[in-house]
């Protein structure tokens, strides 16, 4: 017999461990049957021929297979396909008591792998193996939608065939037509009575605005969000670290690239109130703001994960700081770009002491504008990397009975997921480790880390820094920002260059 049938019946064999018959309706493999009787010694396929003489079909021996020392079994083929495996076990067991088992050889195949989904340009997302994604995939972790990241930039293209799927959607607000549903607004008005009109897939906070025009004038946003999440094995474009995922986004930045702290801050307390679990931030400035510190240390104290960018100068951010990826705050990761072979990218800024990781940012391919699809580089595609590895984390955690509920925000797990993607990543040279506070991202080894288990503490409520979100507050009357010591309201901006294949 052939070594593949061999291992067909070895393999079914191991897997019976009672003698019944084969279920009515099995799938079995070009109509075998595997038998195997209680006295060794003697065959089966005289005594099958002789029952079968009453049924309108013929039996063929295929074959008597020894698996081992202890047991045989033979292998039938039933040539007549109107009598069904069930049909003949049954028939067989029905006149011979010394039958001991009957069964349908079962038809084994290559288990399937979600490791290569059927996305036409996945092959082009070399970035995805680098950081061993198609590995953590081959685990069953894909993303959830439970999972909510919170995309703070300049919007997103929400008419993206490869991201509609995975947005996330305010189910307090309804769609158009209403009275007031001109001007890119769905129906005009804000039926959450949260003070933004229409924000069914974020908020838009750009030059002091309150509403749901999240259209991305830039293309960043719609890039990183990409990264995160692009609905996987869609048949279409790419697919993101989730392939199942929910995003949030939140405009802060215009078309330029460039917003306020006072609109980030908006933002920042926009997603903590829609139970971002993730924020992911590619932006910065130099300038200091206590008010947008403030801000993030309310919004990581209450569970969120702030995943932020290190800069693209080629400079030292523990010398010259770049905000808000080096403020002292435990719910921060600070990550830096590499280039394909793991090692720091010549524009990435860098610091010991203050950028926690590297991740893929280099020639990242994701969504872009009008439903196409764009490469990038910089330190702002490396922290959607970063951002879209939490959430996997998170999925995963949530998978093993952790507690991720968006309305009992989890300060613990954020920090754990942080502490597992940093303990588990992929050591640098030794040239970049002297630069850099940790590893290379590797998700498939920080997921592989996630413990089984319930939920950890939760805080009961909101710590005593924690503002309550006020979208009417206009920035020049911030009370936050006139605390702020550096004067002004800082300007940050995109840590990104663009190119187009």
């Amino acid at each position: 017999m052939p070594t593949g049938a061999c291992l067909l019946v070895c393999l079914a064999f191991c897997l019976c461990t009672a003698a019944r018959p084969a279920q009515k309706g099995a799938s079995a493999l070009e109509y075998r049957i595997l038998v195997r009787r209680l006295d060794r010694s003697q065959t089966i396929a005289g005594d099958f021929d002789h029952e079968m003489q009453s049924k309108p079909s013929a039996l063929a021996m295929l074959n008597r297979t020894h698996v081992s020392s202890s047991a045989d079994v033979e292998v039938f083929r039933v040539s007549n396909t109107a009598l069904d495996p069930f049909e003949a076990c049954e028939a067989l067991q029905l006149h011979n008591a010394d039958v001991e088992l009957c069964e349908a050889d079962q038809r084994l195949s290559i288990a399937a792998t979600s490791a290569s989904p059927n996305d036409p340009r996945y092959s082009d997302q070399t970035y995805l193996a680098n950081i061993s994604v198609p590995a953590a995939w081959r685990t069953g972790q894909l993303g959830t939608a439970s999972v909510r990241v919170c995309v703070v930039d300049t919007g997103l293209d929400y008419t993206h065939p490869d991201l509609v799927a995975n947005l996330w959607n305010n189910p307090a607000e309804r769609t158009g037509p209403g009275a007031n549903a001109a001007n890119g607004y769905q129906n005009g008005v804000d039926d959450d009575n949260n003070g933004i009109i229409d924000d069914l897939w974020g908020a838009d906070f750009t030059d002091g605005a309150s509403d749901g025009k999240v259209e991305d004038q830039n293309g960043h946003g719609t890039a990183v969000a990409g990264i995160i999440g692009a609905v996987g094995n869609n048949g279409q474009g790419i697919t993101g670290i989730n392939q199942v995922a929910s995003i949030i986004t939140c405009r802060f930045m215009d078309s330029t690239g460039n917003g306020f702290a006072s609109d980030a801050i908006r933002c920042l307390d926009y997603c903590t109130a829609m139970g971002a679990h993730v924020i992911t931030l590619s932006a910065g400035g130099t300038a200091q703001s206590s008010a947008l510190q403030t801000a993030i240390s309310a919004a990581t104290a209450r569970g969120v994960l702030l995943v932020a960018s290190a800069g693209n100068n080629d400079g030292s951010d523990d010398t010259t700081a770049h905000y808000p990826a080096s403020l002292s705050d435990p719910g921060i990761i600070a990550v830096g770009a590499s280039t394909s072979n793991k090692t720091l990218w010549s524009g990435s800024n860098y610091g010991k002491n203050t950028v926690a990781m590297l991740a893929p940012g280099v020639n990242i391919l994701s969504t872009g504008l009008g439903g196409t699809y764009t490469t990038t580089s910089g330190t702002s595609m490396a922290a959607p990397m970063v951002a879209g590895a939490a959430a996997l984390l998170l999925a995963q955690f949530a998978q093993n009975g952790a507690n991720i509920s968006t309305q009992a925000p989890n300060m613990g797990l954020a920090r754990q997921v942080k502490s597992l993607l940093l303990a588990n990543a992929d050591p640098l040279s030794a040239a970049d480790a002297g630069k850099v506070g940790g590893g290379f991202l590797n998700v498939a080894a920080a997921l592989a880390a996630v413990p089984q288990g319930g939920s950890l503490a939760v805080p009961t409520q909101a710590p005593p820094n924690a503002a309550a979100f006020d979208p009417s507050v206009d920035a020049a009357d911030d009370p936050m920002q006139k605390s702020d010591p550096g004067g002004g309201n800082a300007e940050l901006s995109i840590d990104a260059e663009h190119s187009y294949p």
